[in-house]
């Protein structure tokens, strides 16, 4: 498979979401890049981890609201630069889970 070159574009999003997020959220919003590509570009360009930013208390409701519902999916595309994981586990360590309907047979 040839090699593609890496966008500026791919580079912005890169840069905001590892220092954070890490591998796992810059491979994440570059589906199309494989995890050995993404930590390659990392150590390329000498990015650091910083921590993961706390979650905001508008961020809390919106999950709060939604996960029972929708799933962590669903919920994490109403935030920004949150992942589908990280939604799952913050609504689990404030004790909501996914409300799961399963239709009669």
């Amino acid at each position: 498979m040839p090699k593609t070159r890496w966008t500026a574009e791919e580079y912005e999003i890169l840069d905001r979401v590892y220092p954070i997020e890490s591998s796992r959220g810059g491979q994440a919003l570059l589906p199309h890049r494989t995890m050995e590509a993404v930590k390659q570009a990392v150590r390329d360009r000498n990015l650091k981890i910083i921590g993961r930013r706390p979650w905001s208390a508008e961020e809390t409701a919106i999950v709060l609201a939604n996960y029972p519902t929708l799933g962590g999916r669903a919920t994490a595309a109403l935030l920004q630069d949150r992942l589908q994981q990280d939604v799952a586990v913050h609504a689990n360590i404030h004790g909501v889970y996914r409300v799961r309907i399963r239709e009669a047979a």
